[in-house]
C-alpha cells in the first residue's frame, strides 16, 4: 500500500510521540474509599491479566517468528516491552498499597482525601 494518503499517515505516525493517558491513573485518584484489601484484589487481578497477555503475546511471537520480515520482530518486541513495563508498575503499586494512600490523615477527622491532578500516580 503506497498511496499518498497512506505515506502521509505513515510519516506523521512515525514522527508523532504520544503517551496516551491510562484511565487506571484517574481511577486511582478516586480510590480512597476502597478498602486496601479490595484495591489490592483489583490490582492483583489486573496484574494477573497483564501476565497472561504477556505469555500469550510471547506465544504468538513464537508462532509468527518464521514469517516475520524486516522490522516486524521489533513491533513484537515493542508490545512485549510495554507489557513488561505495565507488569513492573503494577507490582510496584502492590508493594506500596499497605502504606497510607492519603496524606494528612487525622484519626479524629477521618482520612484527608486529595484529588489533586498533581498527585503522583
Amino acid at each position: 500500500m503506497t498511496s499518498p494518503e497512506f505515506i502521509a499517515l505513515r510519516d506523521r505516525t512515525l514522527r508523532e510521540v504520544r503517551l496516551r493517558p491510562d484511565p487506571m491513573d484517574l481511577a486511582l485518584h478516586y480510590a480512597d474509599d476502597l478498602a486496601d484489601e479490595d484495591l489490592r484484589a483489583v490490582i492483583g487481578d489486573r496484574l494477573d491479566a497483564l501476565k497472561a497477555r504477556l505469555t500469550a503475546w510471547r506465544h504468538r511471537r513464537t508462532q509468527a517468528e518464521p514469517y516475520l520480515r524486516g522490522l516486524e520482530p521489533m513491533t513484537f518486541d515493542h508490545t512485549t516491552a510495554r507489557l513488561k513495563a505495565e507488569i513492573a508498575w503494577h507490582e510496584s503499586l502492590l508493594e506500596q498499597l499497605p502504606k497510607p494512600r492519603a496524606t494528612g490523615d487525622d484519626p479524629a477527622k477521618g482520612p484527608h482525601v486529595s484529588h489533586s491532578p498533581t498527585r503522583p500516580s
